[in-house]
């Protein structure tokens, strides 16, 4: 909290140097929550936005959450404000989960991690490199595969590190919702994994 401190009062005294430390360190993660609501074409535009809009409100940042926490705040709320402009923000009936897929609960214990975990792979030699990069392209393919909400609750979770309830405040959803997303998304990657060993 107070090299957060420190970065904000160098970035306020117009440092460039702290501001673009602030953005290498935030830059990313914003860019996967902009993707998440409004999909690639439009994230950086959208990050670009929230930059903005963050700076001009640093000054006010109080610190009762962490800096993290609030850029992504900024980022999500102009992620969702441009997808209503743009009139492709879901709605919440959209973001409900009532498919009737296999949920693949043998897969997963009670709380979302796997009961079996898949094993280590070794990429010291060309093949297992090889076998690496096609696991990521099979990974990327099936992310794209997944529902728009499901594919939302993933990134904002698994990929940024947001809790349930910051995802929750941030799509307008309940926590059981996200739950049931999150657990759906999870079982299509685990399958996509699964296929490739």
């Amino acid at each position: 909290m107070a090299d957060e401190k420190l970065l904000i009062s160098r970035v306020l005294a117009g440092e460039e140097e702290a501001f673009s430390d602030l953005v290498k360190q935030y830059h990313n993660g914003m860019l996967r929550v902009a993707s998440a609501i409004v999909g690639s074409a439009d994230a950086d535009d959208v990050v670009q936005d929230a930059w903005i809009k963050a700076i001009r409100a640093l000054e006010n940042f109080e610190g009762r959450a962490t800096l993290k926490t609030w850029l992504t705040t900024i980022v999500a709320n102009t992620a969702k404000s441009h997808a209503k402009k743009h009139s492709r923000w879901l709605a919440l009936e959209d973001l409900k989960s009532d498919e009737r897929d296999d949920l693949g609960l043998e897969r997963f214990t009670p709380n979302g991690h796997w009961l079996n975990p898949l094993k280590v792979w070794d990429l010291g030699s060309p093949e297992a490199a090889a076998c690496s990069e096609q696991m990521h392209q099979a990974l990327v393919e099936t992310l794209e595969t997944l529902s728009h909400a499901q594919r939302m609750v993933f990134i904002l979770h698994e990929l940024n590190g947001m809790e349930v309830e910051s995802i929750c405040n941030i799509l307008e959803i309940t926590p059981s919702n996200a739950r049931v997303l999150l657990h759906r998304a999870r079982n299509k990657l685990y399958a996509a994994i699964e296929a490739m060993i």
